[in-house]
């Protein structure tokens, strides 16, 4: 009952404290950005709610702005479901290649997400996908630092252990 009325508590001080941040924002994308703009307008932290429970499943990847050719199609075929996610009210869990991991999260002011160190299984993998590694993977998801929810897909900005800018794009069926 307490986590209930917690979980109340933050989405009535995130509604409130969100309605004005969007209206500041109106969703512009800062000069000299190179990335693709991850369209924030009219988003507020309280709609992450739209994300829980569902199981989103990764269908592309850009890394510095580019077409990393990654093809959910091929990995089902020699894969299976892998590159999965969800969310829940305190953690983040999924299937990786072809380990199960999950993460504690934290939401910040407007579209902005803390994600901490993934946990997980510990299956040696026989082979990897040829597109993205499992440990690249794990790395996009803990360095996600915004999303969005545009459609049926839940978009999440990150960074390469590199510096470079990673968009992950994932769909709920």
């Amino acid at each position: 009952m307490k986590k209930f009325l917690l979980f109340v508590l933050l989405l009535a001080i995130c509604f409130v404290g969100c309605t004005s941040t969007s209206a500041e924002n109106g969703g512009e994308q800062s000069a000299g950005e190179t990335m693709p703009a991850v369209s924030t307008a009219g988003i507020s932290s309280s709609d992450f709610s739209d994300a829980l429970g569902k199981e989103w499943k990764l269908t592309s990847v850009l890394i510095g702005g580019k077409d990393s050719n990654f093809d959910r199609n091929v990995l089902l075929k020699d894969f299976g479901d892998i590159f999965t996610l969800t969310f829940d009210a305190e953690r983040l869990s999924g299937v990786a290649a072809p380990n199960r991991y999950f993460a504690p999260y934290t939401l910040g002011t407007g579209n902005e997400i803390k994600v901490g160190h993934a946990a997980g299984t510990l299956m040696a993998a026989f082979r990897e996908p040829d597109k993205l590694k499992e440990y690249d993977f794990l790395t996009y998801i803990q360095n996600s630092y915004q999303w969005s929810l545009t459609g049926s897909n839940l978009e999440l900005l990150s960074k390469t252990s590199d510096g470079i800018e990673v968009v992950l794009i994932l769909c709920s069926n």
